[in-house]
């Protein structure tokens, strides 16, 4: 997904959201982590689409930090379009 593709589906519905996740330590033996989309879409479960770190990053100067959850050692966190960006999307789809 482009920059754009992923912004697009964060700006369609208030609980789309990028959640990260963690398990183990860097650098240690059994370090695992990933990102994953949650889009929206009306039906009962949320469609989940995984994200490479580079995807990540093509975003990341656009979102803030809104949940954390866990340790160091198992854990994770929830990223949300910023209160500016959410706002123009609201704005742009009236």
């Amino acid at each position: 997904m482009e920059r754009e593709d992923i912004l697009r589906v964060l700006q369609a519905h208030p609980d789309n959201c990028i959640r990260a996740f963690h398990r183990g330590r860097p650098g240690c033996s059994g370090y695992l982590e990933g990102r994953v989309l949650i889009r929206h879409y009306g039906g009962p479960v949320p469609e989940e689409i995984v994200l490479k770190p580079v995807m990540f990053l093509k975003v990341r100067d656009r979102l803030v930090l809104s949940q954390t959850w866990g340790n160091g050692s198992l854990g994770g966190c929830t990223w949300r379009l910023a209160d500016d960006d959410a706002a123009a999307a609201i704005y742009t789809s009236q």
